[in-house]
């Protein structure tokens, strides 16, 4: 897993502007994830593009097990939420999204 100090902090407002086609960012366990590439190869676009921009711990913690979180945050991983930001994990945050992401990712 990645150390907290070996990549940028990033406050929920930044990670929000990204929400597109040509960037599109998550947030789960306070870490920022850029999965627009996930979305071009796993043809899951349309989930990821839902909840671009915003939290999706809640529903990943309840799909994922512990090792395709450590490949996910791996392979996907840019930055940390930073806690000093106004970030709320449950603004904007539709598990009805989420859900359809996570069983993409995970097969479930």
């Amino acid at each position: 897993m990645l150390e907290k100090d070996s990549l940028p902090l990033y406050s929920s407002q930044e990670v929000a502007c990204h929400n597109s086609e040509d960037s599109c960012w998550i947030i789960i366990h306070e870490r920022v994830l850029d999965v627009t590439y996930f979305n071009s190869h796993a043809g899951s676009w349309g989930l990821f593009l839902d909840v671009a921009g915003s939290d999706a711990t809640e529903e990943f913690e309840a799909k994922c097990n512990p090792e395709q979180a450590a490949k996910l945050f791996d392979t996907y991983q840019v930055g940390w939420l930073d806690k000093e930001s106004d970030y709320d994990p449950h603004e904007d945050n539709e598990p009805h999204f989420t859900s359809r992401i996570f069983a993409k990712i995970t097969g479930h």
